[in-house]
């Protein structure tokens, strides 16, 4: 059975990123068919595996400014050829759903979000990356990719979505039922070492924020709330505001920079509270927190009504504002001091996420869509 996996982008390493990373401990023999790439990216993260690119990756100018080749990424995805694969397996947040097969192959597209620069987030986007062009110039591409993403999105056989929030806006945007298969989380313990508790020069008592520093991941918020209560704060992370962050933290809040993942677990691990004010389409590094058994202050939204156990693993607040979190982080910290949260029952909340699930579930999807697309093949031949 040949199989071929696509990803968007190997720009930078993320949730998304690991779920390719299981899809290819999986099918170790199965190439990734990728827009862009980095080979620092790779070569840490994907080692063993086969690479192959766009034409557009093999212009440098595109690489480092990509979003300016945004016109043209319909048709680079178009012009893949997969023509030798039996299935395809596309772990997609933009473009690659949209590749086209032949009659023969069978493609499975995991999708982690529809684009939410070309739907929800399509203003929010234009101003942040095009501010110097009126909204009359942009809005003819965005309607483009927009017509062109939801035609693009009838081509797979089978959609699958990290989460039924996904799967909710896949059937409002796309007008499609989609599989949900929740991404693999990595669910070993890592106790907080003395080594690192002196490293970071950790108190007993401190509150932990990990994610790409950028305006959708609320750190802005994460921080005046913090401000507020007098807490400590470390923040793992970086990305567009950490120079601005770092400018206005106060002395409770310690901004740490990207850390190896076995040091985000011990920080997590010794915690009292890890803080998510996002709306993620998932949250694989809340479950990863909630996995060490520590408690979450989470914003009510997005895939955190599905993976956080109110009350037993931790808090949520329903307003994006200071108040709202603070008092939840309040809330957090009583529940505490009574003994209501236990590690070992915190953990237990997200024993599902566990990576032999996610390959279970996988694995039985591309055997039934194969199956199925060679009895159709069988009973074509057979009617003619």
């Amino acid at each position: 059975m040949r199989i071929a996996l696509l990803h968007d982008y190997l720009l930078r390493f993320g949730g998304a990123e690991r779920v390719l990373q299981e899809l290819v401990a999986i099918y170790p023999d199965a190439p990734i068919y990728t827009l862009f790439s980095d080979r620092s990216v790779t070569a840490r993260h994907f080692p063993t595996a086969e690479i192959r690119t766009s034409i557009l990756d093999r212009i440098p100018l595109l690489r480092s400014l990509h979003r300016f080749s945004l016109p043209a990424l319909p048709f680079a995805v178009e012009a893949l050829d997969f023509r030798d694969y039996d299935a395809i397996i596309s772990s997609s947040s933009a473009f690659v759903k949209g590749v086209v097969t032949r009659s023969h192959t069978v493609h499975l597209a995991y999708c982690h979000t529809p684009p939410r620069f070309l739907w929800e987030d399509r203003e929010t986007y234009r101003r942040a990356h095009f501010p110097s062009l009126s909204a009359y110039a942009v809005a003819p591409l965005l309607h483009f990719l927009r017509l062109w993403d939801q035609q693009a999105a009838q081509r797979p056989d089978i959609l699958i979505a990290n989460s039924r929030y996904t799967a909710e806006r896949l059937l409002r945007w796309y007008r499609r039922d989609a599989r949900v298969v929740p991404p693999p989380v990595d669910l070993s313990v890592r106790p907080l070492s003395e080594a690192v508790r002196r490293r970071f020069a950790l108190p007993d008592e401190y509150f932990l924020s990990v994610g790409r520093l950028a305006r959708w991941k609320q750190p802005e918020l994460t921080l005046e709330t913090f401000h507020r209560l007098g807490l400590p704060l470390f923040v793992v992370g970086d990305g567009p505001l950490a120079p601005s962050l770092r400018r206005s933290a106060r002395r409770n809040v310690r901004l740490l920079g990207s850390q190896p993942d076995e040091i985000v677990r011990e920080l997590m691990e010794g915690a009292r509270g890890f803080v998510h004010p996002q709306r993620e389409d998932f949250g694989i590094t809340l479950v990863e927190a909630i996995a060490q058994g520590t408690p979450v202050v989470a914003f009510r939204s997005g895939g955190a009504e599905e993976t956080v156990s109110e009350k037993v693993a931790g808090e949520f607040f329903d307003d994006l504002d200071p108040i709202a979190f603070a008092d939840a982080v309040r809330r957090l910290r009583e529940r505490w001091g009574r003994g209501d949260f236990i590690k070992e029952r915190i953990r237990m909340t997200v024993e599902r996420y566990a990576p032999e699930h996610f390959r279970e579930a996988i694995t039985q999807l591309v055997r039934e869509a194969i199956t199925h697309s060679r009895r159709t093949a069988e009973r074509s031949k057979a009617t003619r």
